[in-house]
């Protein structure tokens, strides 16, 4: 079971950032796949954005609860020192607070490519993007180190599957950066 929820999650990690790659360097494909569902580009982008997160969050809920058993998450919270819990909830907050400053200042029709699809979407230079490039981006890894941070700390016998998992979702982050950058 635990290679079937493994499998799950590192399809369900890349599905996004694929899925971006491809509105980012062909966005009149996405023009026509908005233009059949009568369903704006940016508001259709939101919505099948929304449910690949969804899909995203379970698979990685399944895959925490095979490899470390079904209480994996009631036990971190109740076996962890409350400092690693504070670390950990820092991280998850900060990211948190990285990616709705990008949703506060862009909007949703800069938060989804809005660009792409002929919306006038500012130029930003104060927060969050005064304090790093592509703060969505690295708020989103930040938020996922969060969340792993007590449980590799929890389950120490489990770190390198665990830590796995973080560096191939910062990997998908980072790469997305990249070809945004471009």
């Amino acid at each position: 079971m635990i290679e079937l929820a493994k499998a799950v999650l590192y399809l369900a990690i890349p599905m996004p950032h694929a899925f971006y790659a491809l509105l980012w360097n062909k966005p009149q494909v996405w023009k026509k796949v908005a233009k059949k569902t009568k369903v704006p580009p940016v508001d259709l982008l939101a919505i099948v954005a929304l449910c690949m997160k969804v899909v995203q969050f379970f698979s990685f809920v399944f895959y925490i609860m095979t490899l470390l058993g079904t209480n994996a998450f009631t036990e971190t919270l109740r076996l962890a020192h409350p400092m690693t819990l504070l670390f950990g909830g820092v991280l998850f907050a900060v990211g948190q607070a990285l990616n709705i400053g990008v949703y506060k200042t862009l909007g949703k029709d800069g938060v989804y490519y809005g660009i792409k699809y002929g919306k006038k979407v500012p130029w930003v230079t104060g927060f969050p993007f005064s304090i790093c490039p592509h703060p969505q981006y690295i708020g989103s890894s930040l938020s996922v180190w969060g969340a792993l941070w007590p449980i590799i700390r929890v389950f120490p016998g489990n770190l390198v599957d665990l830590a796995a998992v973080g560096l191939y979702w910062s990997a998908m982050y980072a790469t997305s950066s990249v070809i945004e950058s471009h």
